[in-house]
């Protein structure tokens, strides 16, 4: 027949205390590390016992021995079984303190401390067979997202309906969690236990039940009281094919443990609504950001092409002493001072070879020529001015130039 091995850490629900006792920790034992999960449940009062019922055909109690361990006996049913020694100079961890072989069947173990020295627990496993002889043990996990699983009514919690000849319940245990629940197998007596506990562990065997039959079976948890939390992880479901039982398709399991809740869905819809929206406004924004900058970037082009084209009027300088378009060219024979009778006159300049020079004169000098004629603004003039002026530029027409005065640097 196939069996399997089922572990009760010390402080599983699962155990019951009688008398004395305290949870081991490494605030008050440094060699807390070497216990399993860290801790253990300890008692140094005579008479203190734990007690275990259970389905199978052998149970193992593991625990420690330490110079300051005592003797200690355990019972099975009404069957005493001889005494031991959890004493040793040298600390024993992870060591056998009673085990024993027993038929298959319902059983009940006490394990008692003879003494007022420490005795402890790690651990408690025990053995149980199901189905027939040369079968192959089927074990199903169903997670606690399973639709198998059942969460209402709310102060009720319903475990898969599957076949299965045993079956193991695991969750959590802490401070907070509830102080009292109970478990029940179809239309059976509840049982009672206590999740409570003074530090907090994770999937801790809550309740097993075995031999209970070929067919679907029911699992149903509820909490006694409203103070605490009650809690579940996954359940474990043994079974054989002679107990009409098969392994559940991976497909069906990843889609359970896969499938979120649907207020979850509900959320990440509407982030995902957000965030979508949000991107748009965050696009939006850039290419509107990016066209007034191009319109900026046309407007500047524009301004500086106008800055820089070239203007069709030379420009003009008011103390240019060289030749331009507004100086007068005096030539031989040709003295322009505004007159139509001037022509054929003698060159005011003779060169040494008997030829004409020509001369630049200020811009001001046509002007005033210009200005004097008939139709130049000094018409307005009132007469004796007039003529004032027009003897005033004849008379200075037959005076020879004088030569520049010469100015001395030192000046």
């Amino acid at each position: 027949m196939p069996s399997f091995t089922t572990i009760a850490e010390a402080y599983s629900p699962i155990l019951k205390y009688s008398g004395t006792w305290s949870t081991g920790t490494s605030d008050g034992d440094p060699q807390a590390d070497k216990y399993s999960q860290g801790s253990f449940m300890v008692s140094q009062k005579q008479g203190a016992s734990v007690s275990l019922s259970f389905y199978g055909t052998s149970v193992t109690v593991v625990g420690a021995k330490r110079f300051n361990h005592g003797p200690y006996h355990a019972r099975i049913d009404n069957t005493a079984f001889p005494q031991g020694n959890g004493s040793s100079s040298t600390d024993l961890f992870n060591s056998t303190l009673f085990s024993t072989q027993v038929d298959l069947g319902f059983h009940n173990l006490t394990f008692l401390n003879d003494a007022d020295k420490f005795v402890d627990i790690d651990y408690i496993a025990f053995d149980t067979t199901i189905g027939q002889d040369s079968e192959e043990l089927i074990v199903n996990t169903y997670q606690d997202s399973h639709p198998s699983f059942t969460y209402t009514p709310a102060n009720a919690w319903q475990a898969p309906a599957v076949p299965g000849s045993a079956v193991a319940l695991y969750g959590p245990i802490g401070p907070n969690n509830t102080q009292s629940f109970s478990v029940r197998i179809d239309s059976g007596s509840p049982a009672f236990y206590s999740a409570q506990n003074t530090f907090s562990r994770s999937q801790q065997l809550l309740y097993f039940a075995s031999n209970l039959g070929p067919g679907m079976h029911n699992l149903t948890a509820q909490p006694r009281n409203a103070n605490g939390q009650f809690a579940i992880d996954y359940a474990n479901v043994y079974t054989t094919a002679s107990l009409g039982g098969s392994f559940i398709s991976e497909s069906t399991v990843a889609t359970a443990s896969n499938s979120p809740p649907a207020g979850l869905l509900a959320a990440l819809a509407a982030t995902s609504a957000l965030a979508f929206f949000s991107l748009l406004t965050l696009l939006w924004l850039f290419y509107r950001r990016r066209r007034d900058l191009r319109e900026r970037r046309l407007t500047r082009m524009a301004f500086d092409e106008k800055e820089t084209r070239p203007s069709p009027f030379p420009p003009v300088s008011r103390f240019s002493r060289g030749q331009s378009d507004n100086d007068t060219v005096y030539q031989s024979g040709n003295i322009d001072i505004g007159s139509s009778t001037a022509n054929n006159a003698p060159s005011l300049y003779p060169t040494s070879e008997g030829g004409s020079s020509v001369h630049t004169q200020p811009t001001v000098t046509r002007h005033m020529a210009l200005h004097n004629g008939a139709d130049g603004p000094d018409a307005r003039m009132p007469e004796k001015y007039r003529l004032r002026m027009a003897e005033r530029q004849e008379v200075g027409s037959h005076e020879d130039p004088a030569a520049p005065p010469q100015y001395s640097r030192n000046i």
